[in-house]
């Protein structure tokens, strides 16, 4: 039986209505939001503010990065939705938005006629966290555990239908455990009770998780089995997770064609 897999990111969404070629010829004209729906230091966050300063010297106009966190994304996704479709209000979008419209069919927009994909932004692999104080060391040593200790043991996750949530669910799935989900507004509490050791266990981007395992604040039990170049300094893990997760980030924009939807293959110029 081969390993489920699970494909996570981010990528830029804008809201979709009017046909590229109606575009004006001065486009952009005039400042551009970058609603990112997760709280602020997280690697959607980081990579809006690092396209921020440099498409508003490129582009001569402001560029400004809001973020709109709650719900998994959902209060960010549906404020780029609701926006006027004329391609001024982006979203930077990650895997949660694929995974929200999977297990929520009563969502408050429509993810597939709602936004018009512009470009990939990138992937990144998921790392297992456990805080200094939590006794495993090594992800067989934590399904011991909480198979020791059913509905005991809880896991934190940026929100239900993250993408983080999702994994959790998957490796306890396959690992036949049963411990406990608690959900946060976004990664930034995740971060700040893992350290406290308020949580034992999350599942969180290597990117964020990185500086946090260097610094000896939390440790990484492992990543993904699909990881690769993730020997950063001081930052160590014992294993890979028996399962594909990676997290993509993607733009999407609030305008658009349907016809370019499926490849979202546009170059930012």
């Amino acid at each position: 039986m081969k390993p489920a897999k699970l494909i996570a990111g981010m990528a830029l969404l804008c809201a979709a209505a009017l046909p590229v070629f109606s575009w004006a010829q001065d486009y952009p004209s005039r400042s551009i939001l970058f609603v990112v729906p997760f709280t602020p230091g997280t690697t959607a966050d980081s990579l809006a503010r690092l396209m921020q300063t440099h498409l508003s010297q490129r582009w001569r106009v402001p560029v400004v990065v809001e973020n709109k966190p709650g719900a998994a994304g959902i209060i960010g996704i549906d404020s780029v939705a609701k926006a006027n479709p004329d391609g001024y209000t982006c979203l930077f979008a990650s895997t949660a938005f694929g995974t929200l419209a999977a297990i929520n069919p009563k969502l408050p927009y429509d993810p597939d006629k709602s936004f018009a994909p512009v470009m990939l932004m990138g992937t990144s692999p998921l790392s297992l966290l456990v805080s200094n104080n939590f006794p495993a060391k090594t992800v067989k040593e934590l399904i011991v555990r909480a198979k020791e200790r059913p509905g005991e043991l809880n896991y934190a996750s940026a929100g239900t239908g993250s993408v983080f949530h999702l994994a959790m669910e998957l490796l306890q799935h396959e690992a036949g455990t049963r411990m406990v989900h608690v959900p946060y507004k976004g990664t930034t509490g995740v971060v700040n009770d893992l350290i406290a050791g308020h949580v034992p266990v999350t599942m969180m981007v290597f990117q964020t998780a990185a500086p946090l395992v260097q610094t000896g604040r939390v440790r990484m039990l492992a990543v993904d089995e699909l990881a690769t170049n993730t020997g950063v300094a001081g930052c160590t893990h014992h294993g890979r997770i028996g399962f594909s997760q990676h997290g993509r980030r993607r733009l999407d924009r609030r305008d658009g064609p349907r016809q370019d939807a499926a490849s979202g293959d546009r170059q930012v110029q």
